[in-house]
């Protein structure tokens, strides 16, 4: 399943922030894990598997595309597994789960982040099981929900992956005008700005996010 890669990131921000108990902006998250940015180029990935299976042997699902359509993202995974739609609960995909929250135990959260990789690390993974089990986990991550990523951020942070949601569509065939639809919105009002503060655009979220193409 495909995400649209800045609200991927920004999810992976928040998991940071409600089980590393990360402290700083998205911007500062940003600066300190440019991969964050890069993993959002998902045709270079995808064409890796490409090269040892056929198109038809991979199913794309978009994400933003999924949740508002849950019986029909069933239907499509049950006919490309070739299963009865039936074999699926009905309430398959309804429920939201991992929702990034600010949590009111952060540093603790934390801590027992650690302690649970450690023990991993130590092959103690009845131990992390139990916690789950026990629902520690749930208890932790109590808080206030992450705010969204704010729409400018967003839009600017798009302008990095046009290119690349070109090449995903060929490489995949699929159609990702969901992903574009609020950059081509930014895109249209910026047209009467110009050409030069496109590119004064652009050199500035390399210089803020430490990215460049």
């Amino acid at each position: 399943m495909l995400r649209h890669p800045v609200d991927r990131a920004y999810s992976n921000y928040g998991f940071c922030v409600q089980r590393w108990n990360f402290r700083g902006s998205f911007e500062d998250f940003l600066a300190a894990r440019p991969r964050m940015l890069e993993r959002g180029f998902y045709s270079r990935y995808i064409k890796r598997f490409l090269r040892y299976f056929d198109r038809n042997q991979l199913l794309a699902l978009i994400f933003e595309e999924v949740v508002v359509n849950i019986p029909l993202a069933r239907q499509t995974l049950a006919d490309f597994l070739e299963i009865d739609v039936d074999k699926f609960p009905p309430s398959a995909g309804s429920k939201k789960v991992n929702s990034s929250t600010i949590s009111t135990y952060r540093s603790l959260y934390g801590f027992t982040t650690r302690v649970a990789q450690r023990l991993k690390k130590w092959q103690l993974h009845a131990i992390v099981d139990l916690g789950k089990r026990i629902g520690i986990p749930q208890v932790l991550a109590k808080g206030k929900p992450l705010p969204p990523l704010d729409r400018e951020s967003r839009q600017r942070l798009s302008r990095l992956y046009q290119d690349e949601f070109h090449e995903l569509e060929h490489c995949l065939q699929i159609d990702l005008s969901c992903w574009r639809h609020e950059m081509a919105h930014h895109a249209h009002k910026g047209m009467d700005r110009g050409g030069a503060d496109k590119r004064r655009n652009s050199e500035q979220v390399g210089r803020e996010t430490g990215y460049t193409r």
